[in-house]
């Protein structure tokens, strides 16, 4: 039994039958009512700071975020000023493996998301370097 190029009847059937679905997701799809997009006016109805950030992610201060900056900066300064003294106080060796162990620690720190841990390794390897060829 093979199929022949003629077309059968219960093949023109099912063909008007997969053409009257079609044409019935199409109208279904036409009836679907269309929303007209919401108009944003900025500044007006909130005292939220801005209206396209969610309430549940709008940033509570400004200044938690600058004493957060500020706070890396100087743990940054800390790491990097306690490598720079690891090199001038132990071996050249003791030194690199105290370094170089702290600054992985930091990366899965930073891989975790752990506050501050990203400062905290990059004083690390600065001063590290610092330390190394000073």
């Amino acid at each position: 039994m093979h199929d022949s190029p003629t077309p059968t009847p219960w093949r023109r059937g099912r063909y008007a039958d997969a053409l009257k679905r079609a044409g019935q997701r199409a109208a279904d799809v036409a009836r679907t009512p269309v929303h007209a997009p919401q108009i944003v006016v900025w500044g007006h109805g909130h005292d939220r700071a801005d209206d396209l950030i969610p309430e549940e992610i709008e940033p509570r201060s400004t200044r938690s975020r600058v004493l957060m900056v500020v706070l890396g900066q100087a743990l940054a300064i800390v790491g990097a000023l306690l490598a720079i003294l690891a090199y001038h106080l132990l071996d050249i060796d003791v030194a690199s493996d105290v370094v170089i162990s702290v600054a992985i620690l930091g990366l899965i720190a930073v891989v975790r998301r752990v506050p501050l841990a990203l400062w905290c390794t990059l004083g690390v390897v600065f001063g590290g370097a610092l330390g190394r060829w000073s």
